[in-house]
């Protein structure tokens, strides 16, 4: 079954060879929740709160085993004064999911007012690589990011103290405070 869905997100693992490349059930729903958890950080970032909720729309289990899930606005952000300040939220978490996986993988940076939470969760959904899993990858229809030793490194890059991501900021510095530690 293919759902064409806008704003599809799918996770496709391959579990390790001492289990045959299938994906053990605790590990499958492990991912599944950073998964998730990375998607809530984002909602976060662009709104605020959490807003969207997400259905599974189509699953596989031959190896590898794929989960494709659709973003749905919450109900209570469906209400009409509520609906017309939130109704973008599935695109907007949806592609900036997408660009800040692939600025990540891709370039090695992180796109503007990425929180820590973030970095963090996507973290946590590569920490299964090599252990729970030994291929993975999430995508849509237009853009893939493997979930591989690529995106670990460059998310172990990111969280050194000191680095500094190279995006530019445009605007006017109104002040600037400075702490010493002991």
């Amino acid at each position: 079954m293919n759902h064409a869905g806008e704003h599809t997100i799918a996770l496709r693992l391959e579990g390790t060879s001492a289990d045959n490349r299938h994906v053990r059930l605790d590990d499958f729903l492990a991912q599944l929740r950073c998964l998730q958890d990375a998607l809530d950080c984002i909602d976060q970032e662009a709104n605020g709160r959490t807003t969207l909720y997400y259905r599974v729309v189509d699953l596989r289990h031959s190896s590898p085993a794929t989960v494709t899930i659709e973003p749905v606005l919450r109900e209570p952000y469906r209400k009409a004064g509520m609906k017309s300040r939130y109704r973008n939220s599935p695109t907007v978490v949806h592609h900036r999911f997408f660009d800040s996986l692939q600025a990540i993988r891709f370039r090695g940076v992180k796109i503007e007012n990425t929180s820590e939470a973030t970095v963090d969760a996507f973290v946590e959904l590569i920490g299964g690589m090599g252990k729970s899993f030994d291929t993975g990858a999430i995508f849509n229809g237009s853009a893939s990011v493997p979930l591989d030793a690529g995106l670990s490194e460059n998310l172990e890059q990111l969280l050194k103290p000191g680095f500094v991501s190279k995006v530019s900021v445009i605007g006017e510095l109104l002040s600037i405070s400075f702490a010493r530690s002991n």
